[in-house]
């Protein structure tokens, strides 16, 4: 009888986790995991601005359920973080250039890459670039 109700309340414990779990994965403006931050701006690099292509970049993303400007702020602080390492490295390029008296080739400049929350190594420039050549390109087709 003693066992029983041990597990009946084990039981009982375990439901509510459950539930309380459930709740937690319901909320629209929870944090992005790693995986749909990296869904995020694989979308943002294949379909650019969020202005111009929203609906593709969360359908991509796999990000329908979550708060769209919820999902919006997270893409803007990526791009904010992106722009900043690009401008702090064309400072860095510009004294490299004066120090040594001659224009830096091809060759010496390196790809800007930034860490942004869980993922590593993301290519700075090409998050800034890409929606101008994307945007560029959609007006070439229509």
């Amino acid at each position: 009888n003693d066992r029983a109700d041990r597990l009946k309340k084990r039981q009982r414990e375990q439901q509510q986790e459950e539930e309380e779990q459930r709740a937690l994965l319901a909320d629209p403006k929870r944090p992005l995991t790693d995986k749909e931050q990296r869904n995020l701006i694989k979308a943002y690099f294949r379909f650019g601005s969020m202005n111009d292509r929203e609906a593709d970049i969360i359908q991509e993303a796999k990000l329908v359920e979550r708060d769209h400007e919820f999902v919006k702020s997270v893409l803007d602080d990526f791009i904010t973080a992106a722009q900043r390492a690009v401008d702090d490295n064309n400072v860095k390029l510009v004294e490299e250039e004066k120090k040594t008296g001659k224009s830096l080739t091809k060759k010496d400049r390196k790809a800007v890459l930034i860490d942004f929350g869980e993922l590593k190594k993301v290519n700075a420039e090409t998050a800034i670039e890409r929606p101008k050549q994307l945007q560029l390109l959609r007006k070439a087709i229509r």
